[in-house]
Formats: structure tokens, C-alpha cells, sequence
């Protein structure tokens, strides 16, 4: 982080971009600004009719849903038809419900990865059930139960193996906490292809800035596709900077 020192000048904001609204022809209408999904197809929730789900994930599997309560069957029939026998492409992380802190993952990019416990991370298996019913395994939820402050994160973290914080809750201010990455982690999930910030202007980086803020928002954006199969193939998307 700019004019950091110590263990903070090896991390950068964990800045994810997400799916926004995704668009295609209407078979009957032929609208081609037909929205097939929105950012709320792709934001998770545990698969319970009760939505005051404490986001204390353990251990237990889970098996989540889209945040998208509006969708109904025929729009999910429609969305399936569209996709021609193809699944629905996941992101490789994404959001979950809630005032907590928490991302879906792929799997993969949290091989051979453990955290320190004094960081308060919890890893929860995860089943995705995205909008057409279909079911997708293979992920995790990463949940944040603690944030330090860049003073106590410097005090209790410098004896912790590095591999052991690669990510890093910190409290900035208020309500406002940001997930720092690491930079070795950064360039790792890129070349596994999450879509990650890669730049940042100073006032990213300063955490004396950011602290100053009334509020932080944890991503780079999100991503608008104009076809079903531009957004399967991560193709052509129109970024909205967060």
C-alpha cells in the first residue's frame, strides 16, 4: 500500500469485477436488449427461506442461491432455452448476501492455501444453485469475521508466515473494511482468471484516505455483456467502474 511500511507495502485492495446486467434477443419480441440476468443472479445467499442467516459459516457444507427472489419460473425456462443445453458460466468470485463481508470462489484458487487464525477467516464448501435450478459445485465462501486496524496488523501479524495472510481484513473506519490481497496472491488469481483490479490510483492506496472516507466499496465494477454468449465466453464486456 502507498507509503506503507513494514508488511502492509506487499498488499493491495482485493478489488473484484462483478457480473452486472447481461443482455440478448427475446425469442418472441426480438428485443436485443432483452436482460436474461442482472448483478443479483450472481450475489449468494444460503439456500433457506430465512434471510436472517447469520454469516458465521463453518466448517458444514452450504448450498446457496441467487439473491434474485424476483425471478420467476418462465424467466428460468427462457434462460434455459437460451442457453441450448450449455451450463450458466460462474464467476470465479463473486458476492454473497448480507452487512458481512463475504466472497465466493472457485476452488482452485484457494488450493494449498491456509489462513492464520488471528485473521478470524472462515472457509464454507459451497454448492451454487444459479438461476436456471442447475446446481454447481466446486466452490467456497470466504467469510471475514475480524478486521484489524493497519497499527494492529503490523504489531500481531510480523511473526505470521507470509503464506499464513494473504488475505488481509483490516478496519479502516465507521463500517468501512477493506480485504487487502497480497501481491504474490493478486498475480496468482489473475493468471487463474479472476477478474481483479490490477491498477489503482493513490487515494486506493492510501489507507489514511480511504479511512477518511464515509464509505468504501469493495469492487472495481461490474461487467454489462449485450449476449448470452459473449458473457459465456467472458468476451466484450462493458465495464461500469465501481
Amino acid at each position: 500500500m502507498l507509503n506503507q511500511n513494514g508488511i502492509l507495502q506487499h498488499y493491495r485492495p482485493l478489488q473484484p469485477f462483478f457480473p452486472g446486467d447481461i443482455y440478448d434477443k427475446h425469442p418472441d419480441y426480438g428485443d436485443e436488449h432483452f436482460p436474461y440476468l442482472n448483478e443479483y443472479d450472481f450475489i449468494w445467499q444460503p439456500h433457506t427461506d430465512q434471510r436472517q442467516v447469520p454469516q458465521l459459516f463453518v466448517d458444514e457444507a452450504l448450498s446457496f442461491k441467487p439473491d434474485d427472489s424476483c425471478r420467476g419460473g418462465d424467466e428460468a425456462a427462457l434462460l434455459t432455452a437460451r442457453l441450448k443445453g450449455q451450463p450458466l458460466r460462474m464467476p470465479v468470485i463473486s458476492r454473497c448476501w448480507g452487512r458481512t463481508l463475504v466472497y465466493m470462489l472457485r476452488d482452485d484458487l484457494l488450493d494449498g492455501i491456509e489462513f492464520a487464525p488471528v485473521l478470524g477467516i472462515t472457509r464454507t464448501r459451497a454448492t451454487l444453485n444459479d438461476a436456471t435450478g442447475t446446481q454447481h459445485n466446486g466452490f467456497s465462501a470466504l467469510c471475514f469475521h475480524k478486521a484489524l486496524s493497519p497499527a494492529r496488523a503490523e504489531k500481531r501479524l510480523a511473526q505470521v508466515a507470509e503464506e499464513q495472510r494473504l488475505l488481509l481484513p483490516l478496519h479502516l473506519a465507521a463500517q468501512n473494511n477493506v480485504i487487502l490481497i497480497h501481491e504474490s496472491l493478486l498475480q496468482r488469481w489473475l493468471q487463474q482468471g479472476a477478474c481483479l483490479a490490477q491498477t489503482f490510483n493513490e487515494q486506493c492506496l492510501d489507507l489514511a484516505q480511504l479511512a477518511r472516507n464515509d464509505f468504501y466499496y469493495p469492487s472495481a465494477g461490474s461487467q454489462d455483456y449485450f449476449s448470452l454468449d459473449d458473457y459465456q465466453h467472458d468476451r466484450n464486456a462493458r465495464v461500469w467502474e465501481g
